[in-house]
């Protein structure tokens, strides 16, 4: 489905990317983890077409859209909502870009809007809705961005644990029950393990990827045996 071919990287001659190479199975939830500032987010720029590698490529489906945009949908940690526009045109923003008619749009965005927690939101604006609820918005407008492909750079940061938590627990059963190709961005080594089927681990800058661990079901229980041996691992690496 997604794959990044040995993607290298250098900003003002400093090498930041260093032959970076995953992939992603149509379906499959993936993290990327590491360090702060160790340049998951210039992987996922790269990735979204934001910026071009200095060498490497990126395949959608075996095709080549390494430097294109439009293509892949990708939600920063700010939610980016538009404080003028309310809830549905926020969402929406994707569809009538791409020349949509706003009506079918909205009636597009109408059958997801119950199952991203969003139903009866449509009219309200970003400025009265919570953290949380703001943050299912993003989502829902990256989901029909593309439809096939999401990049998540740590969107449940800026929320507090409890939030936080719920809505870790509710993407999970919501990118199963879609079939939504993920691949999320952390340093939080507790939300790779509850979310992802594998966990790429890479290094501080130059970035290579160190070691790639998979995620059983029984590690994503939390306070398992588990959990807690596949936890140690991964600290170990980092």
């Amino acid at each position: 489905m997604l794959k990044v071919n040995n993607i290298k990287k250098s900003f003002d001659n400093n090498l930041i990317l260093d032959g970076i190479n995953l992939y992603v199975d149509k379906g499959e939830f993936v993290s990327i983890l590491g360090v702060s500032g160790s340049g998951k987010t210039t992987i996922f720029n790269i990735i979204a077409g934001l910026i071009k590698p200095d060498g490497g490529n990126i395949y959608v489906n075996g095709k080549d859209i390494t430097g294109k945009t439009g293509i892949i949908g990708y939600m920063q940690q700010n939610d980016l909502l538009l404080p003028w526009k309310n809830i549905y045109d926020n969402v929406t923003l994707p569809l009538t870009i791409k020349g949509e008619k706003k009506a079918n749009a909205r009636k597009i965005a109408g059958k997801y809007m119950p199952l991203f927690g969003l139903e009866g939101y449509g009219e309200k604006y970003p400025k009265e809705l919570s953290g949380g609820m703001r943050q299912r918005a993003a989502l829902l407008r990256t989901y029909l961005f593309s439809g096939e492909i999401m990049l998540l750079d740590e969107p449940f940061a800026k929320l507090d644990a409890i939030t936080k938590r719920k809505l870790q627990n509710w993407l999970s059963g919501v990118v199963k029950k879609m079939n939504i190709t993920t691949l999320l961005v952390t340093h939080d080594v507790e939300e790779a393990i509850l979310l992802s089927d594998r966990i790429y681990i890479i290094s501080d800058k130059p970035a290579t990827i160190k070691r790639e661990f998979t995620v059983s079901e029984n590690a994503k229980n939390l306070g398992s045996a588990e959990f807690y041996e596949l936890q140690k691992s991964i600290l170990n690496t980092l």
